[in-house]
């Protein structure tokens, strides 16, 4: 009987256990992606800009990407990557896309509460004299912190 007993209680323990630990690995993913995203990212110590593989985050140091609920956005030292102030938008009702100025997708790699991981190709398309250059060009990935 006791037998019996040990072997119940360890499996109502190993059933408790599972269902405890698979509840909690979704702690950092947002409830909701398309508001989670709205606040305002930066490098932080994790943090990356690569540029066609190569790490390029020593030239954006300080990186600040702030995207708001109106729909628009503010950059600090995103020298020609980005404008200083701009517009952006969902692609969709999907979670995986956003538009930057309405001419740049941007793909999500990678949304939590404290870290947003991006990537997108600069190319001849999107190229404008008001703020990108040829220098620029290339696919970029991008980790962010939340602030």
């Amino acid at each position: 009987m006791k037998k019996v007993f040990y072997r119940a209680a360890s499996l109502i323990a190993l059933v408790w256990l599972l269902a405890w630990t698979s509840a909690c690995d979704d702690d950092d993913k947002p409830a909701n992606p398309q508001e989670q995203i709205k606040k305002t990212w930066r490098i932080g110590a994790a943090g990356f800009v690569k540029k066609d593989g190569a790490n390029v985050t020593s030239e954006y140091i300080n990186l600040v990407i702030t995207l708001n609920n109106d729909g628009t956005y503010q950059t600090s030292n995103a020298k020609k990557l980005f404008f200083p102030s701009g517009s952006w938008s969902w692609v969709g009702t999907d979670t995986n896309q956003i538009t930057i100025d309405g001419d740049l997708p941007v793909t999500i790699i990678e949304l939590t509460k404290s870290t947003l991981r991006i990537e997108f190709v600069m190319d001849e398309d999107h190229v404008n004299a008001a703020g990108r250059a040829k220098a620029v060009l290339g696919t970029y990935q991008l980790s962010l912190e939340a602030q």
